[in-house]
């Protein structure tokens, strides 16, 4: 995988952390069951926690693999 993305070691990681976030923020939805308003908001801002980060990450390894360049 590392060759197929022609990553260092720093950027892959970032790359694998982001995805797991993402993985994350599917996985809130699957499985809380929303009943309540209340629920829904909670479930929301879950999501949008676990997709900041994964912008977080994917960006420092934007930045981590122009650095290495």
């Amino acid at each position: 995988m590392r060759q197929q993305l022609a990553l260092t070691t720093a950027p892959l990681v970032a790359f694998l952390i982001g995805l797991a976030c993402l993985v994350g923020a599917i996985g809130v939805g699957l499985l809380f069951t929303v009943q309540t308003t209340l629920d829904w908001q909670a479930v929301q801002l879950w999501r949008i926690e676990w997709l900041l980060g994964a912008s977080a990450s994917f960006l420092a390894g934007i930045l981590l693999k122009k650095s290495t360049n």
